[in-house]
């Protein structure tokens, strides 16, 4: 049921940010499954407050599924949210909207 998807995640050292590593490794991790013949979504969970990593999500058209709220916590007292984002690999297969 759920061999269709696939989840990823991504960590840059500081050392390695702002040099376009990212863009051509999330390029390169598409490029894949668009070419893989079953996968056809594919998903990832950012820290709400990484702002540049969302940025870079958006622009390769991922979408915004769904919130974590408190979903890790930093320090005592101290959390932060967690956004779910897709996008899907093959032509055709955003959903259509449904009207509630």
């Amino acid at each position: 049921r759920t061999e269709h998807t696939g989840m990823f995640s991504m960590f840059l050292l500081p050392d390695w940010r702002h040099q376009g590593l990212g863009k051509t490794l999330l390029k390169t991790l598409l490029d894949w499954a668009s070419a893989h013949e079953v996968l056809e979504k594919i998903s990832l969970a950012v820290v709400s407050s990484n702002r540049p990593a969302i940025q870079l999500y958006r622009s390769f058209s991922f979408k915004q599924e769904g919130c974590c709220p408190r979903d890790l916590k930093i320090g005592p007292n101290q959390y932060v949210d967690t956004v779910l984002m897709y996008r899907y690999v093959k032509p055709g297969l955003e959903p259509r909207r449904q009207r509630l």
